[in-house]
């Protein structure tokens, strides 16, 4: 059955290609020109004879369905996971004040420290009051 369907197809592809091609409507004005191959120029395959059967589907493997999980033990979890995440939270939490009094002792160092224009060396007179004096103002 296979080798006379193939053979259909054979027989149908040879008789279009030596047929004339149709006239494209976009090509009105100019009428399309056959193309005169020789029969032979096309490569003819021999019907097949040889088909491969179909493998019949694989039987399911049956696997043992996963372990469920009762009720209880659900109710047990539940509360583990809760008091997990509530100290993860806190360690967090505690983390996060470390870093906050760290960064606060810095600040609270850095402003005791004077800075170098603040400081005034002793006999020093400020430009204002120099400027006062020669003046005569003062």
């Amino acid at each position: 059955m296979a080798a006379s369907i193939e053979g259909a197809i054979m027989r149908e592809l040879t008789e279009s290609v030596a047929s004339p091609a149709p006239i494209d409507a976009r090509m009105r004005r100019k009428p399309a020109q056959p193309i005169h191959r020789p029969a032979t120029s096309l490569p003819l395959l021999p019907p097949r004879e040889e088909i491969r059967p179909i493998a019949p589907p694989r039987p399911a493997i049956e696997r043992p369905a996963p372990p469920s999980k009762g009720v209880e033990d659900l109710k047990s979890i539940l509360p583990r996971m809760a008091a997990k995440t509530g100290a993860e939270r806190e360690q967090k939490k505690s983390q996060h004040r470390q870093a906050l009094k760290g960064t606060l002792a810095e600040v609270l160092q850095k402003s005791k420290q004077p800075t170098p224009s603040e400081e005034k060396k002793p006999f020093e007179v400020s430009e204002d009051a120099l400027r006062k004096v020669l003046k005569g103002e003062a």
